[in-house]
């Protein structure tokens, strides 16, 4: 499926048009996104309609910070919940992102976690927490800790190819993953040293498609081909260069250089 942030300048339309137009019947939204849609008047059963109409659905939903470092944090994390259960509803979507940082001990995160997980089961999602290098859930060992700790059944871990091979490329913490506790994999490559210091403004700035970087996917898909093939694969390629391109063409370019690295794996 296609990540929300691939074609961050398109419309909702252009998004699902491109979508299609690529082969694609599965796309993300945020949750950021969603609320400006309705802000600015759209009304979320026109928006329900336009997938339809294309034959389109939104499946993945992003992102959420549950932890709560204060009570205006708890409220705040509680608005978030509410927006992506009603997107969840109005869209049918079966996953949702999770990031840190957390607040606590590992213990009180696996808390929070499997809270959050009881909660979206009601409404059938998933939850995948992902890893992020900068924050205190760094690396695959950390996010599986936690998942396990809270041994939630619609809980995983969400394995990023930008944050597995910058985050320092642990093979060994990714052949560990056991099978039923991975819930997605989000795909992009990218060159092996970074091009803007600041990490976060360089995963958002310089991904590249798939065969057209330095990262080692074939080999990251093979480990990742070991477990069961119900795992959710996005496409998420967040570039300068292909946000000036027409969302159909670099939608396009992602799906047909992501097929042939799935190919060579």
């Amino acid at each position: 499926m296609l990540s929300h942030f691939c074609i961050r300048e398109a419309t909702f339309e252009q998004r699902v048009a491109a979508a299609r137009s690529a082969g694609l019947d599965e796309i993300g939204l945020s949750s950021a996104s969603f609320e400006a849609l309705v802000g600015g008047g759209a009304d979320p059963g026109e928006l329900s309609r336009v997938l339809t109409r294309h034959g389109v659905r939104v499946s993945e939903l992003e992102v959420l910070r549950p932890w709560a470092f204060n009570e205006r944090g708890r409220g705040a994390a509680r608005a978030a919940q509410r927006t992506m259960l009603e997107m969840a509803e109005l869209f049918g979507a079966r996953y949702l992102q999770v990031i840190g940082p957390f607040a606590g001990t590992v213990d009180d995160a696996a808390e929070v976690f499997a809270s959050l997980c009881d909660r979206v089961a009601e409404v059938g999602l998933v939850a995948g927490l992902e890893f992020l290098p900068f924050t205190n859930i760094p690396d695959a060992a950390t996010a599986l800790a936690i998942v396990e700790r809270a041994d939630r059944a619609n809980g995983g871990v969400c394995v990023d190819a930008w944050h597995f091979f910058r985050g320092g490329a642990h093979w060994e913490m990714l052949e560990a993953l056991p099978a039923n506790r991975i819930a997605a994999v989000q795909i992009c490559d990218g060159p092996s040293r970074p091009e803007n210091p600041e990490y976060l403004a360089d995963c958002l700035q310089n991904r590249r498609v798939p065969g057209e970087g330095d990262f080692d996917l074939p080999a990251f898909l093979r480990v990742l081909d070991k477990k069961p093939d119900s795992v959710h694969l996005s496409i998420e390629v967040i570039s300068s260069q292909l946000d000036r391109l027409p969302p159909e063409v670099a939608v396009r370019k992602m799906v047909e250089a992501t097929r042939a690295t799935l190919a060579r794996a």
